[in-house]
């Protein structure tokens, strides 16, 4: 039997019309066809809410269709908004006594700044750190009060190699942003020295950043100067603070408006169904997925890898390879769909590149109840098969059977099976796996190439995908053609460090690490035996305080974690069932 896809795309710069010719068996050539309209130049990248991203989920649509799935909701699409893109303001505003800055030129509000305005005297804090030891401590804030007041902070930590370790975890802007805010500061003023940077680029306005709750502005050494008394200058501060604190009160007084524009655009999941013969009796779902968004044309501020590139990512193999896959599998299933025994859900998710927002989307807005959910497999790059023929599956520890049902499905492939027990991971399986469902994830493993401009489809290792996308359906029809359940059984989360900076203290918990709001830190897991799941911790509590100290989002967290200590108990409260409930961990 064949399939036609007709297809009207809009491409760069020209129109072209296309008539894609398909089996419904799953072949090379069928699997070229949607990788090379998936990864074409034509896309741009596959950036969620734009051309190109909006014309792959039409294909996925039209590609489910002819296949003979049913489309969720008719047309297949499940859209949902993300934050693409935020930009300074025209009314971002920085003045000291008479004289006003320029934006751009003078000072840029930080990505993480809230929006407001404030009028406030000035306190110099040096780097603005707290740091304490049993045997070290750096008081920046020891000898002034901010309260009410706006801090001048330098960026970085003092050069001595012997405070390096020390101040590791306390160096970002972020956290001492929120140092400030905690001591009662109503904005921050960040000034670059020459040890930090000589050249004192103004900050770029990367995307997604959990706000600090004050406005936070990046100024020149310039304007520093001339908010500083005339003695005084940050070259010459900076040199003062490096072996000690330094800290005073200015008398300046500082007029500001952050300002900061956020813009959000629509994309979608793309959702076919393959129903088993009597949907009276089967109620249950396997979830087959895999994400097709990308980076679009990468550069600064962007997830690439070469930040220095303004160039399409054409996103071949992350995650065209896997795409393409899962399409042929759909097509090759609803010719079988006879033998099945429960249903299975095809999705094609977006906005994984920004923090699985696509999946996280897709759970929290369930086109069927989640506990009906037997079992969740994610393909994400899956079209580099080296020699080794090294298959990576991930979640074989997430239920009772799995790696059973592997090692029986590889007898007639023969991969070199790379298994992991966990299920938490980087990429849209861990949203079903926070939701207590048994999960596959299939890798042919990262490569140099990942989030470059050079992932391109002649790259592809085209045999081995179709090796891939083989092994695929028969795992996923030994599962379907199934009356069984897997039995659920928890596996990880596997502790990874964040932003770069290594903590001393977990509490043992996966957070929402993607969210935007401020309302608290959303706790997507609780491993057994840790010290949050000892205190009592549940999965879906809101972390809205720390000894005191309030949780807002997710760098909130970060910092309360690093001025805790080991063998200490700390006192968290948390929003459960709209309850505040008050937990005692012991560290």
């Amino acid at each position: 039997m064949k399939r036609y896809i007709f297809l009207f795309l809009w491409a760069f710069p020209s129109v072209f019309y296309a008539q894609v010719t398909l089996t419904s068996e799953i072949t090379q050539p069928d699997l070229k066809k949607h990788l090379g309209i998936l990864a074409s130049d034509s896309l741009g990248g596959r950036f969620p809410g734009s051309y190109g991203g909006n014309a792959a989920s039409k294909y996925i649509a039209s590609s489910f269709k002819s296949a003979g799935l049913m489309l969720y909701n008719k047309t297949g699409f499940q859209p949902f908004e993300v934050l693409t893109n935020q930009e300074p303001g025209k009314n971002n505003m920085l003045q000291v006594s008479k004289k006003r800055f320029k934006m751009h030129s003078d000072f840029l509000p930080f990505p993480f700044s809230s929006n407001g305005t404030v009028k406030a005297e000035i306190v110099f804090a040096g780097y603005g750190l707290e740091v304490k030891t049993d045997s070290f401590e750096w008081a920046d804030y020891a000898n002034v009060d901010v309260k009410g007041k706006v801090v001048l902070l330098l960026r970085g930590t003092p050069e001595a190699e012997k405070y390096q370790q020390l101040f590791s975890s306390y160096s970002d802007d972020i956290v001492k942003s929120i140092i400030a805010r905690d001591k009662g500061a109503v904005g921050v003023l960040f000034v670059s020295g020459k040890k930090y940077d000589e050249k004192e680029p103004l900050v770029e306005m990367n995307l997604r950043e959990s706000a600090a709750g004050i406005p936070v502005f990046h100024i020149k050494r310039e304007v520093a100067n001339a908010i500083l008394p005339k003695e005084q200058n940050i070259e010459t501060l900076e040199n003062q603070v490096q072996t000690k604190p330094l800290s005073f009160a200015i008398k300046n007084q500082v007029s500001l408006t952050s300002q900061i524009i956020k813009h959000n655009a629509q994309t979608s999941n793309v959702i076919g169904i393959v129903y088993a013969p009597d949907t009276t009796l089967v109620k249950s779902y396997v979830v087959v997925g895999a994400h097709y968004d990308h980076l679009g044309m990468g550069g600064p501020g962007s997830s690439s890898r070469r930040q220095d590139t303004t160039a399409v990512h054409n996103g071949a193999d992350d995650n065209a390879s896997g795409v393409s896959a899962i399409l042929e599998v759909a097509a090759k299933l609803s010719q079988v769909k006879g033998n099945l025994k429960q249903n299975v859900i095809f999705v094609a998710f977006g906005a994984e590149e920004m923090g699985i927002l696509g999946s996280k989307f897709f759970l929290d807005h369930p086109i069927v109840p989640v506990s009906s959910i037997k079992a969740m497999i994610n393909l994400d790059m899956v079209g580099r098969l080296r020699e080794d023929t090294m298959l990576q599956v991930n979640g074989t520890g997430t239920s009772k059977e799995a790696v059973d049902l592997i090692i029986n499905t590889n007898k007639t492939y023969n991969f070199s099976l790379r298994m992991s027990a966990e299920g938490y991971g980087p990429s849209d399986h861990a949203a079903f796996y926070s939701k207590n469902i048994p999960v596959f994830y299939l890798s042919t493993g990262a490569h140099a190439d990942y989030h470059t401009p050079i992932d391109d489809s002649e790259k592809i290792n085209f045999p081995g995908l179709e090796k891939v996308s083989l092994f695929t359906f028969d795992l996923l029809t030994k599962l379907a053609y199934s009356d069984s359940r897997l039995s659920f059984q928890e596996a990880g989360p596997q502790q990874a460090s964040s932003g770069g900076r290594r903590y001393k203290i977990t509490l043992g918990i996966m957070p929402d690490v993607n969210a935007t709001t401020d309302n608290g830190l959303l706790v997507e897991f609780v491993t057994k035996g840790k010290p949050a799941y000892n205190g009592g911790m549940l999965k879906g509590d809101i972390i809205t305080s720390v000894d005191g100290k309030p949780v807002k989002n997710i760098q909130d967290y970060m910092v309360r974690l690093s001025q805790l200590k080991a063998g200490k108990s700390v006192h968290v409260e948390v929003l459960r069932n709209g309850k505040t409930e008050l937990l005692i961990i012991q560290l």
